[in-house]
C-alpha cells in the first residue's frame, strides 16, 4: 500500500522551493489555485505564492488587509490550510458589482471557518466610487439580496465574537437599487444592524 501512495506523488513536490516559486511566477492565479488544491505541499507553497503575489502580508500573523483584491485571492484565503488563527480582517471590496456581492459571500465564507474574530473593517468606499464614475444609472441591485448577504456578513462577525466592528462609505449604494421604494444608505445599515441586535 505504501509503494502505491509513493507511486500516486507528484515529481513537482519534489523539485526545490527556488524551482517552485519560478514555475509559479509563470502561472496565472486561477491556476495557482488550483494547483495549491492537489496536494499538501503545493497548497502550503502556491496558495503563499499567490496571496503575496498581491501584496497580502503574511496571514499567518493573524491579520489581513485585502484592497481592491481579486476574487481568486478570497478563494485562497478560504481554503489555505495554513490559515488557521486571524484577529483582524479589513477588506476594500471592489467597486465592480458583478464582483460585489460574490466577494461579500467569499468573506463570509471566510470568516464561518474561524473560531473568532476580533476586529471586522468593510470599507464600501471604492464602490461608492465605481458608482459615481463608472455606474451610469444602472438599476442593477436586488435590495433584498444585498441586504440579506450584507446582514448575514455582519451576523457571522458578531458570532465570532467581533469587538471591533467597522463600516465604511457605502452611501451611494442604495442608488442601484432596482426597486423605486430603495431606502438610503444610512437608513439600511440601521436596518441591518437592528435586525442582527433584534436576535
Amino acid at each position: 500500500m505504501a509503494e502505491s501512495l509513493v507511486a500516486l506523488s507528484s515529481p513537482l513536490c519534489d523539485l526545490p522551493d527556488e524551482l517552485l516559486l519560478e514555475i509559479y511566477g509563470h502561472l496565472d492565479d486561477e491556476s495557482l489555485l488550483w494547483l495549491g488544491s492537489t496536494c499538501k505541499i503545493l497548497h502550503f507553497t502556491a496558495l503563499h505564492f499567490l496571496v503575496e503575489r498581491h501584496d497580502i502580508k503574511d496571514p499567518t500573523d493573524g491579520w489581513i488587509f485585502l484592497y481592491d483584491s481579486p476574487t481568486v485571492v478570497l478563494k485562497a484565503l478560504r481554503i489555505a490550510l495554513f490559515l488557521t488563527k486571524l484577529e483582524s480582517l479589513s477588506c476594500y471590496p471592489n467597486g465592480n458589482l458583478r464582483r460585489l456581492l460574490g466577494e461579500i459571500s467569499e468573506i463570509s465564507l471566510l470568516m464561518e471557518r474561524l473560531s473568532s474574530l476580533k476586529s471586522f473593517s468593510v470599507m464600501l468606499s471604492i464602490v461608492d466610487r465605481w458608482i459615481r464614475y463608472d455606474a451610469k444609472d444602472s438599476k442593477v441591485l436586488d435590495e433584498t439580496v444585498w441586504y440579506n448577504t450584507f446582514t448575514s456578513l455582519l451576523e457571522l462577525a458578531i458570532q465570532k465574537s467581533c469587538t471591533h466592528l467597522c463600516i465604511t462609505g457605502g452611501h451611494s449604494i442604495h442608488t442601484l437599487y432596482c426597486s423605486p421604494r430603495a431606502v438610503s444608505g444610512v437608513f439600511f445599515l440601521l436596518l441591518c444592524l437592528h435586525s442582527i441586535l433584534m436576535q
